[in-house]
């Protein structure tokens, strides 16, 4: 019996695989094994799991149409929540963001900001920038400032700090 990782592993190598595919039947079939996979280790209370199924009840890119299955928003902070609950950081930024957006659940900027600093306690840096935003949208803009400036201390990789320096500038001249 293969463990979580190996599994999870699997998915991610079937994942790859439907994105190089160029029949759609050969697509259909592999995202098909890699749905069933991921659906199996979500139900199971594996939270990265959990939040990939959410990212596919979510977004468009991955491949939901092809099963034959529409995004379901619903279903994505459904299982975005499971998995922020069971300690994935990228479901609690996700899941803020549903909150933020409004379209799901009622806006609320407060669960939104939440969220977002349990994403940050959890792990993700790059939760610092969602949080300046909220707080700002809060008009909280020292407590903005804050936030952004420790992400020019830590220098995430996969940020553009010169969009987090620009915001800075902004803010600070609004004060």
């Amino acid at each position: 019996m293969k463990n979580i990782k190996t599994k999870m592993q699997d998915a991610e190598k079937l994942y790859a695989k439907f994105g190089e595919a160029r029949s759609e039947t050969i697509r259909k079939k592999i995202f098909l094994k890699y749905f069933k996979i991921i659906r199996y280790e979500a139900y199971k209370g594996n939270s990265d799991a959990q939040f990939v199924y959410g990212n596919i009840f979510e977004l468009e890119e991955y491949g939901l149409g092809i099963i034959g299955k529409k995004i379901d928003k619903k279903k994505a902070f459904y299982w975005y929540s499971k998995s922020c609950e069971n300690g994935n950081s990228y479901a609690c930024q996700n899941l803020g963001g549903l909150y933020g957006m409004g379209d799901v659940v009622e806006q609320n900027k407060e669960i939104e900001l939440e969220l977002y600093i349990k994403a940050f306690n959890l792990g993700s840096i790059h939760s610092a920038y969602s949080i300046a935003i909220c707080l700002n949208e809060l008009g909280k803009i020292k407590d903005s400032l804050k936030w952004l400036r420790i992400l020019i201390e830590e220098k995430p990789t996969g940020l553009d700090l010169r969009i987090v320096k620009r915001k800075i500038i902004e803010l600070e001249r609004s004060l």
